[in-house]
């Protein structure tokens, strides 16, 4: 198992569509810095996450891209 702390103190929030990307950098126990895409959407009961993306920016973008 791999720990990670939040790095910076708010996300980047991209909206998409009706729901938003919240993009963090956290940091490793060993000071390596991971980026972590969180996608989160609005049901019945709230927010919640329904997609985590580690260290894959590039998986991000291409989304992004394919939106415009």
């Amino acid at each position: 198992m791999k720990i990670s702390y939040p790095g910076v103190i708010h996300p980047k929030i991209i909206p998409v569509g009706d729901d938003y990307f919240l993009c963090v950098d956290m940091l490793a126990a060993n000071v390596t810095r991971r980026l972590v895409d969180f996608l989160v959407c609005e049901g019945r009961e709230g927010w919640m996450v329904v997609d985590v993306i580690i260290d894959r920016r590039d998986l991000v973008k291409k989304a992004l891209a394919g939106l415009e």
